[in-house]
């Protein structure tokens, strides 16, 4: 068996991805992977992509071209690359490279091909509603023609939806399946990782974090807009840019809270399934999030953690309003929670090794 992967971006750094990468690692199966490298300056930093379109960036206008040009390129280099044969198996990464894959598997339909779906890009971007409503038609047959869908979360799932895996954004177990002992002393910390910009709740923080100069944030992660920039400048802000999962879980391993902010204005966010969720219950730290969101739900019923509003105001004091005991009540529950659904061997290895007895 070999395994193709599909993605309008780059593999090999992205979270999600990383962790099937390295299962099929694992059970050493063959390994190719098609991607769009959307920041040419950075081609140095990746060895195992190959990258059959390149530059465009993110977030700006050039997309509407770039999108199209990448689905057709896609298309063909599976059409000159990919045998027409059972044991090639496509891992589809979201709708534009799914629809090439579909497209694909017309002319050579013994490839069969799994959909992974990270956001639902009808939602991603403001198109006009007869827009998403052609998206959404052509992803149901995608969907239908999949051998498997895979979605990140329950509230992905769609109506018509009926062949599908959840295999949600949980990490490997920093402890390694250990138990883990109580606190004693509370850090005064928080962490906020991943896109640092408004959309996350980056305004939001950078007032809290600007009243409460004697708590520490450690911020990991990619400046996407002005807000992001800003608050790396605060004096009580550790900035760590890119680092590793390993040296990330240690620094935030025992902090007051971890941020996973979306603004509840824009469908595709309300609907988030954040590594950040995870995160905070692998490590059994507690997880702020806001209103508006599906999360906002998960937290509450597995009182894993707190709930502001999306901007900065009064419901931010609670944050503080915590005590050792409380604390560790959330460390406790969110452990549980990990070991019974979320860890590594549950959530990767025994769904994928279901799918791929399947294939």
């Amino acid at each position: 068996m070999k395994i193709i992967i599909t993605k309008g971006d780059t593999c090999t750094d992205h979270v999600r991805v990383k962790k099937f990468i390295r299962y099929f690692d694992n059970r050493k199966i063959e390994l190719e992977m098609f991607c769009w490298l959307r920041e040419k300056e950075k081609e140095a930093e990746y060895e195992r992509e190959k990258f059959i379109f390149k530059g465009g960036n993110y977030a700006n206008k050039k997309l509407a071209l770039l999108y199209p040009l990448w689905v057709i390129k896609l298309f063909f280099t599976l059409i000159f690359s990919v045998k027409n044969s059972k044991n090639n198996i496509i891992f589809a990464i979201d709708f534009d490279s799914a629809l090439s894959v579909y497209l694909f598997t017309f002319f050579k339909p013994k490839v069969r091909f799994l959909y992974d779906i990270h956001d639902d890009f009808a939602l991603r971007y403001n198109f006009p509603s007869i827009i998403k409503s052609i998206i959404s038609w052509i992803d149901d047959k995608i969907k239908s023609k999949a051998h498997k869908v895979v979605h990140v979360d329950e509230n992905r799932v769609r109506g018509k939806d009926s062949n599908y895996e959840i295999i949600y954004n949980s990490q490997e177990d920093y402890y390694k399946s250990k138990s883990i002992e109580p606190i004693t002393e509370l850090s005064k910390e928080f962490a906020f990782t991943g896109l640092l910009g408004y959309t996350r709740g980056i305004e939001s923080v950078y007032k809290f974090a600007r009243d409460n100069q004697h708590i520490k944030f450690i911020i990991a992660g990619k400046i996407i807009d002005n807000f992001g920039k800003r608050i790396i400048e605060l004096d009580n802000v550790d900035f760590l840019g890119y680092i590793s999962q390993e040296v990330l879980f240690e620094k935030i391993k025992k902090c007051l809270g971890i941020f996973s902010l979306y603004d509840p204005s824009n469908e595709i966010n309300v609907l988030a399934a954040s590594n950040k969720l995870y995160d905070g219950i692998m490590l059994g730290v507690p997880i702020i999030v806001n209103k508006g969101l599906a999360a906002e739900k998960f937290v509450k019923n597995n009182e894993i953690g707190t709930v502001v509003n999306f901007e900065y105001d009064e419901s931010w004091q609670k944050i503080l309003d915590i005590d050792v005991t409380k604390y560790n009540y959330i460390r406790k529950k969110g452990r549980e929670l990990y070991a019974k659904k979320y860890s590594y061997e549950k959530n990767i290895e025994e769904k994928m090794d279901k799918i791929l007895e399947e294939l």
